[in-house]
C-alpha cells in the first residue's frame, strides 16, 4: 500500500515519519526515500519503534533502518548530517 509520508527527522540509526496511519510496534515496512539513495543505501526496510500522534489525523512513527552493515552506517550517519544541516538553513 502507497501511502504518502513526511520526513520529521532523520538520523544516524533511521529516521521519523509523519503519515496519515500509525504503524503498529514492531512492524516492518519498505520506505523509498530519495535522500537514502543519494546517499548510496539501497537498502530502505524499516522496524517501526514507536508510535504517538501528531494531530489533524497525523501520526509519527519512530523507524529504525534493518540490516545495514557498518560501511552503510558510516554512509547513513554522513545522510542524517546532511538531512539536519539542510534543515538547520
Amino acid at each position: 500500500m502507497l501511502v504518502p509520508i513526511k520526513i520529521v527527522r532523520m538520523t544516524d540509526i533511521g529516521v521519523s515519519i509523519e503519515s496519515p496511519y500509525p504503524l503498529n510496534k514492531g512492524t516492518v515496512v519498505t520506505i523509498d526515500l530519495e535522500e537514502l539513495k543519494h546517499g548510496g543505501i539501497l537498502k530502505n526496510r524499516f522496524k517501526a519503534i514507536f508510535n504517538s500522534e501528531s494531530g489533524k489525523g497525523r501520526h509519527i512513527t519512530e523507524l529504525l533502518l534493518l540490516d545495514l552493515d557498518e560501511k552503510e552506517q558510516v554512509m547513513l550517519h554522513r545522510v542524517a548530517e546532511k538531512w539536519l544541516d539542510k534543515k538547520a538553513a
